[in-house]
């Protein structure tokens, strides 16, 4: 089997985004070992523009890991977590589990209608490229009004199975990349939005090449 040559994986890995040329091109960057890692809190207009899914409940962080010339880092989403504050640390979600969310709030109750949602546009297909690797949907979003359920009339939108999977192609799609990197590799963590007001975030690194804390806002 032949891998990119931006990056080699031992396990199954996700296209993610293109890195910036530096990661000084991000917002906060720090040292880890033999890698930098580097990152930025994506506004939430920009991840409406970015993304068909509905992630309002998350706060989404562009990361990226840029290994040091002539080595390699073990990049893995499980690495990396978000302290709120001074105190509380929140762990990244999958994508899965994101889409598993969003289908069950979307399903209306027996007899009831459900309520007014935003989802992902039904265009589904398959790309293949360095970063844009996968299923994936046309940006955009739609709404749907609960009414009548029965076999004549259409499953909200976000609810079936089809829904759940198309978004969590596209949370994959553009998640970090995972797997053995042999050069810098980029993409986007999901971490549930605290409850909290007006707090501060930081990312925290602790992976094989060592440990690193940014600090976002």
């Amino acid at each position: 089997m032949k891998f990119s040559a931006f990056f080699m994986c031992t396990a199954l890995c996700f296209a993610g985004t293109r890195p910036r040329a530096s990661s000084f091109d991000y917002r906060t960057q720090e040292k880890a070992g033999d890698v930098t890692i580097a990152a930025e809190v994506l506004p939430p207009q920009q991840v409406k523009n970015l993304f068909s899914t509905d992630l309002s409940k998350y706060i989404v962080i562009e990361a990226a890991v840029y290994p040091n010339d002539g080595t390699t880092a073990d990049v893995h989403t499980g690495d990396f977590m978000l302290r709120v504050g001074s105190g509380e640390t929140i762990r990244a979600a999958n994508p899965a589990a994101i889409a598993r969310t969003r289908q069950q709030a979307s399903t209306p109750k027996r007899g009831s209608a459900s309520d007014i949602n935003i989802y992902p546009s039904a265009t589904v297909g398959y790309e293949s490229g360095p970063y844009h690797r996968g299923v994936y949907t046309a940006t955009g979003v739609g709404v749907g009004v609960g009414g009548p359920q029965g076999p004549n009339y259409p499953p909200p939108p976000a609810s079936t199975d089809q829904d759940r999977r198309t978004m969590q192609g596209e949370l994959e799609d553009k998640g970090l990349t995972e797997g053995t990197a042999a050069k810098a590799v980029a993409g986007y963590l999901y971490f549930p939005a605290s409850s909290k007001k007006n707090v501060t975030y930081d990312l925290e690194y602790n992976g094989a090449s060592g440990r690193a804390r940014l600090m976002l806002k």
